[in-house]
């Protein structure tokens, strides 16, 4: 009888053998039909969520700011504890200031760097001044500039609405 030799299996180094078993646990890479692109959804996730975070903490600090101290004064004295807590927060202004501003780099700094990141994994070396760019615009338009005017004008639509009620 005749042994059927058995299937050679292929000469695979050891950085390739490692390589595929890694991807195949923990793969960086989603293939699109042929494409390999990388797989960015977690850092984009992060980079929203800290962004909506850091326009959350701008707003929330231009409407304590401009908020009216007399309306905010006889509001509490009415027993709301949001205008008493927002009282409180302007007695120690510059722990509350300290706060939001370090709060804010934080988010940023998290966010540029996650953007870098995904620059790079998307177009290489270039990736890092794509990055920089993008998240400049959005951290001035999103981040800055939209949640003040939001929140300074909806203060003064709240203002307007008291004097036109007399009081």
């Amino acid at each position: 009888t005749a042994k059927t030799p058995a299937p050679k299996r292929p000469q695979v180094g050891i950085l390739t053998a490692l390589r595929k078993r890694c991807y195949h646990r923990f793969d960086p890479v989603i293939g699109l039909e042929g494409l390999a692109i990388p797989n960015i959804v977690p850092q984009l996730g992060v980079i929203l969520v800290s962004l909506a975070l850091f326009a959350w903490f701008t707003s929330a600090e231009i409407a304590i700011l401009s908020a009216n101290r007399v309306r905010l004064r006889h509001l509490a004295e009415q027993g709301h504890r949001a205008a008493d807590t927002v009282q409180r927060i302007l007695a120690q202004r510059d722990r509350f200031f300290a706060t939001v501003v370090l709060l804010q780099n934080l988010l940023v700094i998290l966010a540029s760097s996650l953007a870098a990141e995904v620059g790079i994994l998307l177009w290489g070396s270039q990736g890092v001044l794509v990055a920089t760019a993008a998240m400049t615009i959005v951290v001035v338009m999103f981040g800055e500039f939209i949640p003040k005017s939001l929140a300074a004008a909806s203060e003064a639509i709240r203002t307007f609405q008291d004097f036109s009620r007399g009081g």
